[in-house]
């Protein structure tokens, strides 16, 4: 019984072995990992998830409420400041309530990432809710546009690939949609701003897709290190980074 008992965790690190040789010398770079490799990531990384995501969305939240600010206060006239409280409460309250639900290391990764995913789409929709409140022309549009990209790689920037390509589509749908849907936007206007999501979202895509995938092959050589430390230098230089 007990050399049965000292088999099986020879094998089991054979087995998390060959399987982590495998994932990383796949090509091209995958970011689909066998169920037994992503639920000893998904365990692992946890906590240091949370806290990413915690901290992503207070600091989104804090520029999201600064910006607001310095748009209304520098190139509004006449600002409806009534208006401007309940934009820099409602959302930001809303996104770090979600944080403080969901972005937990006992929370399954699947609901957290939906969750990061919300939270993200929420700061698009107020930002695009704030330009479709504006009048076609006017400076304060124009800016907001412009900032549009800015506040997309900061909101999503930590989300992963799958999660950062729906909210992709939803940012770029609500936008299209809110101007469309305007009498003052021209077609012109109109294609402008949807070629500039579309710019931001190709950007930031591949800045998620990278992330990402770099952070689970980080994650399998330092596993083939520990079960197997010795030799595993040439191992990796194999496989490259």
């Amino acid at each position: 019984m007990s050399s049965g008992g000292a088999a099986n965790p020879g094998a089991s690190h054979t087995s998390l072995r060959d399987l982590a040789q495998a994932a990383l010398a796949r090509r091209p770079p995958s970011l689909r990992m066998p169920p037994l490799l992503r639920d000893r990531y998904e365990a692992e990384h946890a906590l240091p998830r949370a806290l990413e995501l915690r901290r992503t969305t207070a600091a989104g939240a804090c520029i999201y409420v600064f910006a607001v600010l310095v748009v209304n206060s520098l190139l509004i006239q006449h600002p409806n400041w009534a208006d401007i409280a309940m934009q820099i409460t409602v959302t930001p309250a809303a996104e770090l309530l979600i944080a403080s639900l969901f972005f937990r290391p006992d929370m399954p990764p699947p609901a957290r990432e939906a969750a990061a995913t919300v939270v993200a789409g929420c700061f698009s929709l107020a930002t695009v809710l704030a330009v479709d409140d504006a009048p076609g022309e006017s400076p304060y549009m124009s800016f907001l546009l412009a900032c549009l990209p800015m506040f997309y790689v900061l909101a999503f920037v930590r989300l992963r690939f799958l999660s950062a390509a729906a909210f992709s589509a939803f940012s770029v749908l609500a936008l299209t949609v809110a101007l469309a849907v305007r009498g003052d936007v021209s077609p012109l206007a109109l294609a402008s701003a949807a070629g500039l999501m579309l710019a931001a979202a190709v950007l930031a895509l591949l800045m998620a897709y990278r992330l990402h995938l770099r952070a689970q092959r980080r994650y399998l050589q330092a596993m083939l290190h520990s079960l197997h430390p010795e030799g595993e230098a040439d191992v990796m230089t194999e496989l490259g980074p």
